[in-house]
């Protein structure tokens, strides 16, 4: 059996199962109503005159983006899903990167409030409705022999900033998904809370029972987020999902709710099974889901090249929050220039990596057995990984020691609050300093009127990281800013950060 067979067959078991697939809002959808629907469109596509071979696919949290992610898998359509929240500047930009042959996206109604998914097909110059490609319930289809070499490719706009696809075969798709699957011990009887993502999302609808997406249809998630920890606890309360996964973002909002509600909220200590991803977290909101939950948060690490690396599985990340565990089952994981206390680049191979770039209509494929992925890293002598921080940000401190940029910013909370105020640098003046500044976060412009923060705090702040990281110029600046731009995964956006606080984008 080749991998396109075993994507076909993940989707023919899936159909087979019984019971609610997806749950978003206050909507459910069970396995055969998804898996009808699936056909319908999948006949469609291949009763077009030309078969699409790469569609993107921009749609919120819903059945319509199972449908046609599946659909276009089904029929060997290589699919790019891009979260929906992304600039029409940037979907520009990947379209000229990536060349589709069709998007499918939603277009939502102002008058009328009414919410339409849209298939664009580029070469036909057509525009076709969703709901009218998946109206006929008697269509069939015979699936084409060809297959699409790379069934998935996912956005990311790199270090460049300038978006690209980072494409996987189907085998890399299968070990991602599997790898899902035993992190958060997906089975018929699981219920999986998550916020979105293409992978968990096709990951429970193979191997798991239901899948809990909050309705953010129509809304940004960095905004949803700032008022979304009680939302999301009441999802949690009505489903009693067996494992979540969320940005730091989401359990930062939720711990925020718990911190000040704990004896209203015992419901949730009957989810045994919490994990996030893409950076570290602060190191209360992990106090507060031990003290709450009496259940560790794990901290995954990955990337987009290869979506899964490393997972805590103790309490590693509440001793030190830069932990992540040991390596996955499968991938290997080695530092490469070792440097003072064993820090290096952390390099993978993983059978889950992605197999090229595509950028202007041009794959680029990855040769190289192992990925070097620019984070820095070290194990410790129970063989467990430890991220320092990003190659271009790696610094010295006093003692000769290598560490990364979240050093800084845990004395920049433990000086001001937690997650008021970050570290950004200019470029360097010489081969020795970098001039850098301290960005705070200002919305209503009354801690600037502070006089203790102006003539106490802010100035043994800075003293105190010039004092620590000889590595930076001694003169250090701080500005006031309204709120840090943030990037589409809701982490602040440095180089948008840099841009407007030095004139240009750095490091």
């Amino acid at each position: 059996m080749n991998a396109f067979d075993k994507v076909s067959a993940l989707i023919d078991a899936a159909a087979k199962k019984k019971g609610v697939a997806l749950r978003v809002g206050n909507a459910h959808y069970s396995y055969q109503w998804i898996d009808e629907r699936v056909t319908r469109l999948c006949s469609a596509l291949l009763a077009m005159p030309k078969k699409p071979s790469r569609v993107f696919c921009q749609l919120p949290n819903g059945w319509e983006a199972l449908v046609c992610t599946l659909a276009c898998l089904r029929v060997g359509i290589e699919v790019v899903p891009i979260p929906f929240y992304h600039s029409r500047t940037d979907i520009d930009k990947l379209h000229c990167s990536l060349v589709p042959d069709a998007s499918i996206s939603g277009k939502l109604n102002k008058k009328t409030g009414e919410y339409a998914v849209l298939f664009h097909c580029f070469y036909e110059e057509k525009i076709y409705p969703l709901d009218s490609l998946i109206a006929d319930g008697s269509r069939t289809y015979e699936l084409s022999p060809e297959e699409s070499p790379h069934p998935l490719t996912l956005f990311t706009s790199g270090t460049t900033g300038t978006p690209k696809g980072v494409q996987f075969s189907a085998d890399a798709l299968i070990f991602n998904l599997l790898c899902w699957r035993d992190l958060l011990d997906l089975s018929s009887n699981s219920v999986l809370f998550t916020e979105q993502g293409c992978l968990l999302m096709l990951s429970s609808y193979f191997f798991g029972g239901e899948l809990i997406l909050p309705d953010n249809s129509h809304k940004h998630p960095v905004e949803d987020i700032e008022k979304s920890g009680c939302h999301y606890l009441t999802l949690i309360e009505r489903h009693e999902p067996t494992a979540c996964f969320m940005m730091p973002a989401g359990f930062m909002r939720i711990a925020d709710a718990l911190r000040n509600k704990q004896a209203g909220y015992s419901f949730i200590r009957k989810t045994k099974i919490w994990m996030t991803g893409g950076a570290s977290l602060p190191r209360w909101v992990i106090s507060v889901f031990r003290e709450v939950t009496g259940s560790p948060i794990l901290s995954g690490y990955g990337l987009t090249e290869i979506p899964l690396v490393a997972s805590s599985s103790d309490a590693l990340c509440l001793d030190n929050a830069t932990g992540v565990g040991k390596p996955l089952k499968g991938i290997e994981v080695h530092i490469e220039t070792a440097a003072s206390g064993g820090v290096g680049e952390i390099w993978v191979k993983s059978p889950g990596a992605c197999s090229g770039y595509i950028t202007e209509g041009v794959v680029t494929p990855i040769a190289a057995d192992f990925f070097a992925t620019g984070d820095l890293g070290y194990f410790d002598d129970q063989g467990r990984l430890f991220i320092v921080g990003r190659k271009r940000q790696l610094l010295k401190n006093a003692e000769g020691k290598f560490v990364g940029l979240s050093e800084m910013e845990a004395m920049v909370d433990q000086h001001l609050a937690p997650n008021c105020g970050t570290i950004i640098f200019d470029q360097p003046s010489d081969n020795v300093q970098r001039p850098w500044c301290l960005v705070i976060v200002d919305k209503d412009q009354s801690l600037r009127k502070t006089r203790k923060l102006e003539v106490e705090v802010i100035p043994q702040l800075i003293q105190c990281i010039g004092s620590t990281f000889p590595e930076l110029s001694q003169v250090g600046e701080y500005r006031y800013i309204s709120g840090f731009p943030l990037n589409p995964a809701g982490k602040i956006d440095r180089y948008a950060l840099v841009q407007e606080i030095f004139g240009f984008a750095g490091g």
